[in-house]
């Protein structure tokens, strides 16, 4: 068993007032080891920032007119469908910042903006892991003076802007050939 381990069910069971839950295989700390270790953790500056995650395509249509998208990134648009694009954007997103300041949030953490692989195996990508683009924005949710405008009245209000980007998880577009990694296709 790993210290941190060791340590976290030695905190617990000093919290709870007794040593019986504790097996053989798992040492008692001293309880000035354990209270020190259950102690107030170091806090970095960003501690104190409420973040707000929002699902960009499932919040807000500000803007109708970019729903289907355009060019590769066309297609899937059918928000009665759970695996379709709904239609949220920048333009929904930015209309409602000031609700989500309200609410208490200092930080909204929006799901990747890049050009999306649209549809894939039946779904679309709605949820934005599907990137194909990582060099600008997707045209269903908005152009890239809509996300500038979003982006901005975020940092007028006192927000941050997380942006959730994940390189290498990109849509279905990337194949091994079939010597690469003694890979076999089926």
């Amino acid at each position: 068993m790993r210290k941190t381990h060791i340590a976290f069910a030695a905190a617990i069971v000093l919290s709870l007032g007794s040593t019986s839950l504790v097996s053989a295989a798992v040492p008692v700390l001293k309880p000035s080891i354990a209270a020190q270790l259950a102690g107030d953790m170091p806090r970095t500056q960003h501690s104190a920032t409420a973040t707000y995650f929002v699902l960009t395509d499932r919040y807000a249509n500000g803007d109708t007119s970019n729903d289907n998208g355009s060019g590769s990134s066309a297609g899937g648009f059918n928000p009665s469908n759970i695996y379709g694009f709904h239609g949220g954007d920048f333009v929904g997103m930015k209309n409602n910042l000031q609700r989500v300041k309200d609410m208490g949030f200092s930080a909204i953490w929006i799901t990747p903006p890049v050009v999306q692989n649209a549809v894939q195996g039946g779904t679309s990508a709605y949820h934005g892991y599907w990137g194909v683009d990582f060099t600008t924005v997707d045209p269903r949710l908005g152009t890239e003076a809509e996300f500038k405008a979003f982006v901005d009245h975020a940092h007028e209000l006192g927000m941050k802007v997380i942006m959730d980007i994940v390189l290498n998880h990109t849509a279905d577009t990337i194949q091994f050939r079939s010597n690469d990694y003694n890979f076999k296709s089926p």
